[in-house]
């Protein structure tokens, strides 16, 4: 029955169902694979965005902690080098007063003084009970932190969100700012039994770290806030507690207003599991005085399995069905300083409607390939069947040729061959040659997509790190991935000094910082300079423009090809990077592209990591001089409690008789 039907007629049938079967699994694979592809891409940058969002968060509360921290150091430099005169201390100490209900502070004065001469509150006040004792070095300590006012008004000022900043000391006296009455409190209010100060003595914080307090509503009626105290010790002695009061509402009208697709939304809870932030619930509401008690799982009960992973993971995701039968997904991040958490809450739907989008644009284009399928069966049937006849035509000639030849039937059929004309036959070398460039561009296409999925992934990778030697080694290896090299190297440049800050050859990393680098520095700098890469193939056919140096570097160093790129952040020169190999003609174009891409993060990524280095080095610095200054200081008092001690001045006593005995028997012998 098949012989009946003509070969066109066959291959249009052919080329239409498989053309046809194939797109539609084509079809159906591709709008599944689309469809998990963008969703967890969806997914992937919300999770992203929670990480970037709760990391500024919790940079903003180490600023926080790091002001208290450094009023705690003030208070205790002020208090254990009290250098004030017995005369400065009693004229400080005249302004401060015991009240009718026998509450020791600065009221008095305040109210007759400063307040009519400056009328601000940019002043401390001193809270002591109706009970506790006023000793001489109460009063030496009262009258010594007068001098925390500037800095007070300094962190106070620096909006940070710092409400209050006080000084509690284990007698109940509080140093207050900014100015608050003490008809505030009650006349034997203990301050040293509040959780500001219990959190941060011995029995509650024995590792004498910065802590803070559960959020809570202020009993002053400025809002919600939460405490950070900082311990401050002589040796092994509590001495007093730094508190600093910080204002959530900034805080929860930030975390409000993150935009988190149309219907989205996010929230903050404590370590407990309470809401600090949330859309649907007012914390503000808390009882003043009281800890915010407003458990989301209590709330919501269907929110209990993604509460507890928040408590106890760092970040993840998870998706919930509402009790409206929505689905959710929920992403979220830690804010380690606090131990709170921050999550991001975005329906399903709003994040896989791209794909949904998708697969339609898809089943319609589908569609419209399985027509063009149909159309282009004909018309490659078409041109498939005729060079088939052609050639059934040719070898049947050919065939007939044979019967009729004798013993020199190679060089008689050679000849037949050869007078053949097969310039009319076309079809399977184009057939062959569009493969080939169809395989080329899906290699190519390939190549493109690995190459920015890499450098996305790198990206992210050197993003994070900012650590300075890890920020080095990540970047090297990121380097060494992308482009193949024998020698790799990364050159910091401060302050017009290079130095060299890590260098892999054959894969062995070594840091070498403090090592003298081979590269001239002429080179170096021509490279930032004209801030642009460079690309030398093959340094025997490099043109006459190249550096006299780099020739003879690389001439001494059997190096043939170069590629360096430098790192630029913020218009400044961070430095450079550097690949050699031994080959010529080793590195491309293409992969000085691929380099200046990478660079480009590159700075970034070193540029924070010093960044932070230095900062972590002035701190070290500052806190090296502080100890010198306090031994000194040490020191010097020891000194003069031993000169001014009955014994010693005994012991000059009698070495001035001995001198004196000894000198009169010499006039003797004379």
């Amino acid at each position: 029955m098949l012989q009946k039907i003509s070969t066109f007629w066959l291959m249009v049938f052919g080329l239409m169902l498989t053309s046809a079967i194939t797109l539609g699994l084509m079809a159906a694979s591709a709008i599944q694979t689309t469809r998990r592809t963008v969703e967890n891409e969806q997914i992937l940058q919300l999770l992203s965005r929670t990480e970037a969002y709760s990391l500024a968060i919790n940079e903003r509360l180490r600023g926080f902690e790091n002001a208290t921290q450094l009023a705690a150091t003030q208070a205790k430099l002020l208090m254990l080098n009290n250098n004030l005169s017995p005369e400065e201390t009693q004229s400080r100490l005249q302004k401060y007063q015991r009240d009718s209900k026998n509450v020791y502070g600065l009221d008095d004065w305040y109210q007759t003084n400063y307040l009519p001469e400056y009328k601000n509150d940019r002043i401390s006040n001193v809270f002591l009970n109706n009970t506790a004792p006023l000793t001489p070095q109460l009063e030496r300590v009262v009258a010594a932190t007068e001098d925390l006012d500037v800095l007070f008004q300094s962190v106070h000022e620096s909006n940070i969100g710092s409400q209050w900043i006080y000084l509690t000391l284990p007698s109940g006296m509080m140093r207050l700012y900014p100015w608050t009455a003490r008809s505030s409190y009650p006349v034997d209010w203990l301050p040293q039994s509040v959780a500001f100060y219990t959190v941060a003595d011995q029995a509650h914080n024995p590792e004498r770290k910065s802590v803070w307090t559960a959020p809570y509503n202020d009993v002053a009626g400025a809002g919600l806030m939460v405490t950070n105290s900082y311990p401050i010790y002589d040796g092994d002695t509590l001495i007093g507690v730094m508190s600093n009061d910080f204002l959530i509402k900034d805080l929860q009208k930030e975390v409000l207003g993150f935009k988190v697709g149309v219907n989205g939304f996010a929230f903050l809870l404590d370590g407990n599991g309470n809401v600090i932030a949330h859309k649907n619930y007012a914390p503000e509401n808390t009882t003043e005085g009281e800890e915010i008690n407003i458990r989301l799982v209590d709330q919501e009960p269907y929110m209990g399995a993604v509460v507890a992973e928040m408590l106890k993971s760092d970040v993840g995701t998870k998706t919930v069905t509402d009790a409206a039968n929505q689905q959710w997904v929920v992403v979220y991040a830690p804010i380690p300083t606090t131990n709170w958490h921050l999550g991001l809450m975005q329906p399903l739907a709003e994040i896989i409607q791209p794909a949904t989008d998708i697969a339609s644009q898809l089943k319609y284009g589908a569609i419209v390939l399985v027509l063009l399928a149909l159309v282009a069966s004909i018309i490659i049937a078409r041109w498939i069947s005729l060079p088939v006849m052609q050639l059934s035509k040719k070898a049947r000639l050919i065939s007939s040729s044979v019967d009729a030849m004798d013993a020199s039937i190679e060089k008689r059929s050679e000849a037949l061959t050869k007078d053949t004309d097969y310039s009319n036959i076309r079809g399977t070398r184009e057939i062959y040659e569009l493969g080939i460039v169809f395989g080329e561009m899906v290699a190519t296409l390939r190549k493109r997509i690995n190459e920015l999925g890499s450098i996305y992934t790198l990206g992210q990778t050197i993003a994070a790190t900012v650590e300075y030697e890890k920020s080095l080694g990540t970047v090297l290896s990121a380097v060494e991935r992308t482009v193949k090299s024998d020698v790799a190297e990364i050159h910091i440049v401060q302050n017009g000094h290079w130095t060299l800050g890590i260098s892999s050859r054959l894969g062995a990393k070594n840091s070498l910082s403090a090592q003298k680098f081979l590269m001239p520095e002429s080179l170096m700098a021509q490279i930032i300079e004209k801030k642009s890469s460079i690309l030398i193939k093959d340094s025997h056919q490099a043109d006459s423009n190249i550096n006299p140096n780099t020739a003879a570097y690389m001439k001494d160093e059997n190096i043939n090809s170069l590629l360096a790129a430098p790192l630029i952040a913020d218009k400044k020169p961070v430095g450079l990077v550097s690949l050699e190999n031994y080959g010529t003609d080793h590195f491309t174009e293409d992969d000085q592209r691929q380099l200046n891409r990478l660079a480009a993060l590159a700075s970034i990524a070193i540029n924070n990591a010093i960044q932070v280095r230095q900062r972590e080095q002035s701190l070290k610095e500052q806190i090296r001089e502080l100890k010198i200054v306090i031994d000194e200081t040490r020191k010097q008092k020891e000194v003069e409690q031993i000169l001014e001690s009955d014994y010693f001045q005994s012991l000059q006593k009698r070495a001035s008789e001995i001198r004196a005995r000894t000198a009169g028997r010499k006039g003797e012998e004379k």
